[in-house]
């Protein structure tokens, strides 16, 4: 049996829980129906504009550069603090190490892209395919949003257990 205490919690959680749903499911469910639309017109075109993004290589090129980002971030940040450390010292060659980096920034080839920087190819010189931008992003944050939903039950119990210490 739930005690009077828990149930509080979750009767304090309700409102948060909610203006979360409104905040994130509204502006998710606009994402998903503009996406099944046609562009110029807003015609239903079911899944066309999916079909067209998923059978464009370079989505999945782009797909496969945001997979090994996602694997890369963690090593990229232990090298940036090791090499901050050593420039912040100014160890012998330090001036080289800076040109590198700039010339990295400024030469940056089309297909080596991440997923959110690729989706912009789906734009013309005067005009943005705004369905399949959004079936693009869709299909972006469709794991991000899996990974939310499935440790939620450990957001909300690390709430519950939080609002509950002082007793």
């Amino acid at each position: 049996m739930i005690q009077w205490a828990n149930r509080a919690g979750y009767t304090f959680l309700v409102p948060a829980l909610a203006i979360l749903a409104f905040v994130y499911a509204y502006p998710m469910a606009k994402v998903i129906e503009f996406s099944l639309r046609h562009r110029g017109t807003g015609v239903w075109t079911a899944l066309d504009n999916y079909q067209r993004l998923l059978g464009d290589p370079i989505f999945w090129q782009a797909l496969w550069n945001n997979v090994g980002l996602f694997f890369l971030i963690p090593i990229l940040v232990v090298l940036s603090l090791v090499f901050s450390s050593l420039l912040y010292e100014r160890i012998r060659g330090w001036q080289v190490y800076r040109f590198f980096i700039f010339s990295l920034v400024l030469l940056q080839a089309d297909d080596m892209r991440t997923l959110m920087v690729g989706i912009t190819v789906f734009r013309d010189r005067f005009s943005v395919n705004v369905p399949v931008t959004m079936a693009g992003l869709l299909v972006a944050v469709f794991p991000m949003l899996l990974l939310y939903l499935s440790g939620l039950r450990y957001f909300v119990s690390g709430l519950m257990v939080g609002s509950l210490k002082g007793e």
